[in-house]
């Protein structure tokens, strides 16, 4: 498998807008629900403008992984990513965030990464896990789910640079 992390420009934006679903989108903020294609054009709009990668594979747009937030005294910032409902399950995410994290430290010399998911997302909770992040913090009851209206707790996840750590 061959992953690609690529400088998110317009070039992208027609099959990124493709690939956000409701089911995608119940996630992402703010765009709002119902749907709208000027929320979501706004949203990629504002993520070109951060370090964002489109995810590419076989030549296709699969997905998107950006960093934001980004604490510069803390050297911190927190990532956030999703592959469309038809790439889900084949391990493009696990590549993606390896390479975003190995950005991450390598290139923007971070010392520390945050992800944050939910009580419900039990497969970015498990990439997460995969990938060595390791959870920190859970606010329970932190926020409403668009879609269902259900609680979530928001589960807070890092990984630090190890490279930083002395033997």
């Amino acid at each position: 498998m061959k992953t690609k992390l690529v400088k998110l420009t317009n070039k992208y934006s027609d099959a990124l807008m493709e690939l956000l679903t409701p089911s995608i989108t119940r996630w992402l903020e703010p765009i709002s629900y119902p749907l709208k294609d000027k929320d979501k054009i706004n949203w990629l709009n504002k993520m070109k403008k951060q370090k964002s990668f489109a995810i590419i594979v076989n030549n296709k747009v699969t997905g998107m992984i950006w960093f934001e937030n980004f604490n510069r005294a803390k050297r911190c910032a927190e990532i956030g990513l999703f592959l469309g409902d038809e790439y889900r399950g084949k391990g493009y995410a696990k590549e993606a965030v390896k390479k975003v994290i190995g950005y991450g430290f390598e290139k923007l010399k971070l010392e520390k990464i945050v992800a944050l998911t939910n009580n419900f997302n039990k497969h970015s909770q498990k990439l997460l896990k995969k990938n060595c992040f390791v959870l920190t913090k859970r606010i329970k009851r932190d926020y409403r789910e668009k879609f269902s209206g259900r609680w979530c707790d928001v589960l807070i996840y890092e990984i630090k640079n190890r490279s930083k750590i002395k033997k």
